[in-house]
């Protein structure tokens, strides 16, 4: 599954909000300051452990990892559930790779 566009992401420290520009693949959610910038601002890692928290009428979501809890605004609740749905399949699917293959059978 990938997904890419703008999200709005909360700063860790300061908690400023800066537009970045998100890309959804291979288990992980990079955000760049600029879609053409070959580099990522940052990432988060998702695993069978993150939680994805929303309100289903709400452009903000929540990623919860080991680490740290990311917190970001789509530009409307239709657009947000998209990112939602999305992002929870890949934690869906973290966890299917995480179990042993006889599990999957039980």
């Amino acid at each position: 599954m990938e997904k890419h566009g703008y999200l709005t992401k909360q700063g860790f420290v300061r908690k400023n909000w800066k537009r970045r520009y998100c890309i959804l693949q291979s288990g992980k959610l990079a955000y760049y300051k600029h879609p053409q910038d070959k580099r990522p601002a940052g990432e988060v890692i998702l695993s069978e452990r993150s939680s994805i928290l929303s309100s289903e009428n709400d452009p903000y979501f929540r990623v919860v990892t080991e680490a740290r809890t990311f917190t970001f605004c789509a530009d409307s609740a239709i657009e947000a559930n998209e990112w939602v749905y999305a992002l929870r399949i890949l934690v869906r699917c973290a966890a299917l790779l995480q179990c042993p293959n006889d599990t999957l059978l039980s």
